[in-house]
């Protein structure tokens, strides 16, 4: 996950972080498929976000999304050490963050791209790689908006719906 990238340098590396996703709404979501880079499967995108405005599927986005990020002992800052504006994934970020109601479709599909290509381990699956902008996310008592970033490799059934 992403913070709001002005507030990142204060806050993370420099203690605990207090992060609270009580009041935390998704707004957008959108999937990729990224392949396996050495077998040359490529990347699948989506070219729309997935409809999150049913509350039981928000709800259910929410904590699969946000269960990771609960133990602040997992919060890293980006590094590139030419300078922080040098790595690809704060400046997809940024751009995100800086058009945070258009932007959001094609610069995930740049990460998607991003991922597969620095991707070269064949140990490393093809997976779904979820992009999602969350808003009211509070760190230290800041409210802020939030990139999440994840690739799944493996499949659960979360939830099963029946018809009867």
């Amino acid at each position: 996950m992403c913070l709001n990238y002005d507030l990142i340098p204060n806050f993370v590396g420099t203690h605990l972080v207090m992060i609270d996703f009580s009041k935390t709404i998704l707004r957008n979501t959108i999937v990729h498929k990224v392949g396996q880079r050495s077998e040359n499967q490529g990347v699948q995108c989506s070219k729309s976000c997935i409809p999150t405005d049913n509350t039981l599927l928000n709800a259910l986005l929410k904590q699969y999304f946000l269960k990771p990020f609960q133990n602040p002992d997992r919060l890293y800052n980006f590094y590139h050490p030419l300078g922080l504006e040098e790595h690809p994934m704060y400046g997809m970020c940024k751009e995100i963050f800086d058009d945070f109601d258009g932007a959001l479709p094609p610069v995930s599909e740049k990460i998607a791209e991003w991922l597969y290509t620095v991707s070269d381990n064949p140990n490393i699956p093809a997976g779904d790689c979820f992009v999602s902008q969350i808003e009211e996310v509070t760190i230290e008592n800041t409210v802020c908006r939030g990139v999440i970033i994840l690739k799944t490799e493996s499949k659960q059934t979360y939830l099963s719906v029946q018809e009867r």
